[in-house]
Parts: C-alpha cells; structure tokens; sequence
C-alpha cells in the first residue's frame, strides 16, 4: 500500500502545513499516518485518510513491514543526538525511504512524487494455472522499482469491480488488471468513461482482450511483455459496446461461438487452455443446426440461413469466426459482422475455418460461405432463439442489439504496436 507519513514539532506546524496545503492535490492521493496531535491538524486543514499511531517508529511500519513512500519529518531540533527522531532517520535511511526534514526537502520528494506513476494492481489468485505467488512476486520485481503500487486481491466476497472503483476514488493514475478476461471485463467496466487507462498482465486462459491489444507473441511471456507495456508503452482509446444491461469489449457469437463457450469447461479451460475454446468449436460445428436469421445493421435488413453469427469490437487470431473480414478493428467506432452460410458437409466447415483463420492473416474476406457487414449498431433476431455468449459468457438468447460507444476506454498498448489499426 503506498502511503505517507507525516511528523513535525510544535515550532514547525506552521510552515509544515503551509508546504502541505500547497500540495493538497498530490497528497490527497495517499493515505497517512501520524501521531495523534499531529492528525488531529491534519485533519483540520483537510487531510481525511489520517491514521494516528502512539509512537514514532509505528510511522514507518506498514502491513506486511512495507514502508511508506515517505516520511516527511519537520524538525528545527539538532540532529545526531541520539532518541526517536534520530532512530526514525536512522532507519529510513537504512531502508531507502524517501525522506524531508524541512519545507525545502519536501518540495523536492513531492516533485518525485510527481513524477512516479501511483497505480493498483487487482490480482486474482486463483485465475489460470499458473503458481500465484510467483507471478505476484514477478510483477513487483518488473513494476515497483518504477511504480508505485497498491496490490489489492479479490476474493469471493470482494470483486475486481468494487476493487477498481476503489481505485478510482482513490485517485490512482493506473488501474491494472492482473488476472483472466473476467477480472479484465470487470475491471475494463468500471474504467469505461474515465480518463484512468486500464494495463492488462494477463493470467488467464484464453486472454482474450490482451492477445488483441498485444498480438500472438504475447503468448511468449505474458507477464513479462505486459509489464514491459506498463512501463514504455502507449496509452491508446478504443471502443466498447453496449449490449442491453451488458458491456462487450471483445465479441458476442450466437450458434457456434455460443456452443463452443458452453462446451469449453472450466476443467477441459484448465487442461487445455485456449486450444479447449478450439476443441469446443471443432464438437460444436458437428452438432451445429441452422436457423433463421434476421440481421440489422444500421438500419438495413437481411434474412439468410446460418449456423454461426458472431459480432466483434476486437478478437484475438483463435476467435477464427470473428475473421471474416480480417482482424477487427478495436477504434474505429464500427462492428464486424461475420456469418456462415451453405456449409453443409463436415469438409465445407474446415475450409471455411482455414478461410477465416486465413483472413485474420491477410485481411481479405473469404468468397465462399461466408458474409460479412460492418455497422455501429446491430440487431439479431433468430428463428428458434438462440443462446448469446458475450466476451466468453453466456448473457441470454436472442433477439440481441449491439450499439458501439466510440473511443471509451483507455488502455495500454506495447508502443511498437504494428497491429491493424483504424485509419
């Protein structure tokens, strides 16, 4: 947890809180910790997080024995003559906390301050399967030594949701999601509408959203290349889309896609990762009936036969059914519309699927059995109603609506990013 500790002696309240006042913007931030008479002013001028301590050591002494990012110490008394002030000093300078003895000093730590980046990190523990607790100590070891970083885990009774709004309120400069496209999609809701950007270091299974923002090569070393992202990368706009009571970053699929959500098991997720989406696609075509389909986009109307319609804001490369007119584009305050048509043999539906899987790679869409459409609102209506799965969750049936907010979520992109992108 990042926070301040603040200290003076009677001769000095007056300029100490004169510099603190002059900062109130930057130290609204933090909490803070200070004996009891210096809270009670404290709190007087303004501070609202003050908690008191009964001796000085307990200024520097946190949960889990981390320090505070500072200790600001406002005293005119000679230094080196031995007692607490001296012991204080002592031992921030032994564990490297920042510290100011006088107005001048604590200029100059603000102005650090300043420059340092405050974010919280949401960690879900028991997301993927991978070992938490050293993929907890990586991320400090690639982040604090830049950052300064507030961990916040959830548990069954706290969601990624409130933590982020937490966050928020808080006044962090970055919020980033350390967990899978749950804890992501939670997370990316809160931050929707804000000018707080969310990082993503993805531990999940499929990675939906950040194998999008980042391309396949984040595959190598997810952690690594994510934090590499968060500390030179750029912040960038995209689009989200709203679906009835829903947010959707990423895609919703009716027919097939649905089916392959439902037949991807958390236990076939955890032995197979994202090959267990794959696999569910494969056993979901074979049993995929069609339907009736009535398609609105941006007013215009079509009725065809399918068997899979998915619509998409963003995709990564294994949502192949998201392809067909390459690889959706995350701003440009559109929707891609994909849907199969005339596939009827078990061999119609492989090339179909090198199709798609190949139009991810070239951008161009296939010729054959598949349609594509581009809107910034859709309608679907199936006959029978079909299930809906939204960014990997089944939401309802259809009839469906999807409508693009444009340019609503800042997220954090690797700065070399040579992706597709809107124009």
């Amino acid at each position: 947890m990042s926070w301040l500790a603040i200290h003076w002696n009677d001769d000095q309240q007056e300029a100490a809180t004169t510099v603190l006042q002059r900062a109130e913007g930057l130290l609204a931030k933090f909490p803070v910790k200070a004996a009891a008479d210096v809270a009670d002013e404290l709190e007087r001028i303004g501070f609202e997080t003050v908690e008191r301590v009964e001796e000085l050591r307990a200024l520097i002494e946190g949960p889990d024995s981390d320090p505070p990012v500072a200790l600001l110490l406002f005293e005119d008394r000679a230094i080196g003559g031995g007692g607490e002030v001296d012991a204080l000093i002592q031992d921030c300078l032994a564990r490297n906390i920042a510290l100011a003895l006088n107005p001048a000093t604590a200029e100059a730590v603000f102005e650090a301050l300043r420059a340092k980046r405050r974010a919280v990190v949401i960690f879900n523990p028991v997301c993927g399967s991978g070992n938490a607790e050293k993929e907890h100590a990586r991320i400090l070891e690639l982040l604090e030594p830049s950052m300064m970083l507030d961990v916040k885990e959830t548990t069954p009774e706290v969601e990624a949701g409130s933590l982020a709004r937490e966050a928020l309120k808080a006044g962090v400069d970055l919020v980033i999601a350390a967990g899978g496209d749950g804890t992501v999609s939670e997370v990316a809701e809160v931050l929707t509408g804000t000018d707080v950007p969310l990082a993503i270091i993805p531990r999940g299974t499929a990675n939906a959203l950040a194998v999008a923002l980042f391309g396949p090569q984040l595959y190598l070393d997810p952690i690594g290349r994510s934090c590499e992202a968060i500390l030179d990368g750029v912040t960038r706009t995209i689009d989200t889309v709203k679906c009835g009571d829903h947010q959707m970053l990423l895609l919703a699929g009716i027919g097939v896609e649905s089916g392959m959500v439902e037949r991807a098991e958390r236990d076939l997720k955890a032995r197979f990762g994202v090959l267990a989406y794959l696999v569910g696609g494969w056993e979901e075509i074979k049993a995929q009936n069609e339907f009736d389909v009535e398609l609105e986009c941006d007013g215009k109307r079509h009725r065809f036969r399918s068997g899979s319609v998915v619509v998409a804001n963003a995709a990564p490369p294994s949502s192949v059914f998201a392809q067909g007119s390459g690889t959706p584009i995350y701003d440009d305050g559109l929707l891609d519309v994909t849907t199969l048509v005339d596939v009827k043999t078990p061999w119609e539906a492989v090339q179909t699927i090198m199709q798609l899987f190949q139009a991810g790679l070239t951008q161009q869409a296939p010729e054959e059995r598949v349609i594509t459409m581009r809107a910034a609102r859709v309608r679907v209506e199936t006959n029978p109603p079909q299930t809906v799965a939204i960014d990997g969750e089944l939401v309802g049936q259809t009839p469906v609506e999807f409508e693009v907010v444009p340019a609503s979520l800042k997220v954090i992109v690797p700065k070399h990013d040579d992706r597709r992108q809107a124009e």
